[in-house]
């Protein structure tokens, strides 16, 4: 969906926009909570970028307790895990500062990823990352 959304056909597209179930994307956003599989909805959720922003943002707006388990998990391997959904559909980890302007964070934006993160314990953060192995950040 992120590769061929990227392609602006407009009668392909409405097609394709025609064909999505929104409702069942948001539940999909809720039911996924495996936080061995948390890279795969953040794809998933980053593949409607191009199709539906706010189909996007509602359904990362759901994945927020999943996020949230994910992260307590194993903080370094869950923000990897999250990539996606930081980068390109919260826009609020941008390592090339492409998300300036109009492109920037908006207060919803940053809303989801304080919620995200809101569970997080301070020390527990400190702890796993003074863990991590060099080669991995």
């Amino acid at each position: 969906m992120g590769s061929i959304g990227a392609v602006r056909a407009a009668a392909r597209n409405s097609r394709v926009l025609e064909g999505l179930d929104r409702e069942k994307l948001l539940h999909l956003a809720k039911e996924w909570v495996h936080p061995d599989q948390a890279f795969l909805f953040s794809r998933v959720c980053s593949s409607m970028n191009w199709w539906d922003e706010d189909c996007m943002l509602d359904m990362a707006e759901r994945y927020v307790p999943a996020a949230q388990s994910v992260l307590q998990h194993d903080v370094v391997e869950g923000f990897r895990d999250l990539d996606d959904i930081l980068m390109h559909v919260l826009r609020i980890y941008d390592p090339l500062g492409v998300y300036v302007g109009q492109l920037r964070p908006g207060k919803r934006r940053w809303a989801i990823a304080r919620a995200m993160c809101a569970t997080l314990d301070p020390s527990s953060i400190a702890s796993q990352i003074s863990k991590t192995r060099r080669r991995d950040y």
